[in-house]
């Protein structure tokens, strides 16, 4: 069975959503084009899991990370416009696919914004750990982004199965 494909409205979320998400993104840019003079010339590139900077690069590097950001966010963006391809939870029928196309479009529009969020705190981790203003942030902030991505799923499951 085909599903059917609906004409999404946007709302006064999604746009916020949006909003945000460009907000998110833009920051990212600001920050390294703000911070940028004042890097050294060797900025860490990657960090092990407790946080401890283990990889080095020129400081030029450090505009991937908004870059790669603006660039999820834009594909996510994208496809949160054509939900009938996606796979779900429940079967799709003509009275709950509505429903079920906003959840989903919903989800990678908030799943594009804490993936901004991450993309913005790698921008802000390497920054301050080449100006040698801390070590290392630990293990905290994998646990606390590693929590958020459970509880958007599990929050869209919960809604998902309800409709």
């Amino acid at each position: 069975m085909q599903r059917p494909k609906i004409k999404q409205r946007f709302t006064i979320l999604d746009y916020l959503l949006l909003l945000i998400n460009c907000g998110i993104v833009v920051s990212s840019f600001a920050y390294c084009f703000v911070s940028y003079s004042e890097l050294p010339q060797i900025i860490p590139t990657h960090f092990s899991a407790s946080g401890v900077a283990d990889k080095f690069g020129d400081r030029a590097s450090i505009w991937f990370l908004p870059a790669i950001s603006a660039l999820l966010w834009v594909i996510l963006w994208v496809l949160s416009l054509y939900p009938h391809w996606f796979n779900y939870l429940t079967e799709i029928t003509d009275t709950n696919s509505n429903q079920q196309y906003l959840l989903a479009s919903r989800l990678l529009r908030i799943l594009s914004i804490l993936i901004g969020f991450i993309f913005l705190f790698a921008v802000y981790e390497t920054i301050i750990i080449a100006q040698q203003k801390v070590h290392s942030f630990g293990i905290t902030p994998l646990l606390v982004i590693g929590l958020s991505f459970l509880l958007l799923f599990v929050i869209y499951a919960v809604k998902s199965s309800k409709n």
